[in-house]
């Protein structure tokens, strides 16, 4: 009787931890693509692969924290992140592979006024695509592919 009533209080306690513990800042993205904004932030919980085209998007006003992890594209012409709208903030990052015609590590679109900090795009077709005005990149880098910025 004793040994039960502990192995409920022990797997109660498990539960409660475990309920406590905050959802990944991603999803699984197998079919569809991650999606942010607008408004509010968010912080990458892990490297981002197999996901279509666009693999995230973000919706400004928002903030994306990739917090040294990677966006990976699987698939030929296809974007690593879009951002949309105005007034994106990317950050702290690696966005690699996104190879073919059309693609690009990073896609700057909407209406502009996005920032992008100590973000890399490696080995893209186009490292960062500026496609709106008014946007700042800092201390950004674009290194083994075909076009960086």
């Amino acid at each position: 009787m004793k040994a039960a009533a502990m192995t409920v209080l022990v797997v109660g306690f498990f539960a409660l931890a475990l309920a406590g513990m905050p959802a990944p800042a991603e999803a699984d993205c197998l079919d569809s693509s991650i999606t942010y904004g607008p408004g509010g932030s968010a912080v990458l919980g892990s490297d981002i692969t197999s996901c279509p085209d666009p693999a995230i998007q973000v919706t400004g006003p928002f903030t994306l924290d990739m917090a040294g992890h990677f966006v990976a594209c699987t698939d030929s012409g296809q974007t690593g992140i879009k951002l949309v709208g105005t007034g994106v903030i990317l950050k702290n990052g690696l966005v690699k592979d996104c190879l073919g015609s059309g693609s690009a590590g990073v896609a700057l679109a909407g209406t502009g006024s996005h920032q992008v900090l100590n973000v890399v795009a490696k080995h893209n077709t186009t490292g960062f695509k500026v496609e709106s005005s008014n946007n700042k990149l800092t201390n950004d880098s674009a290194f083994d592919g075909v076009t960086g910025f």
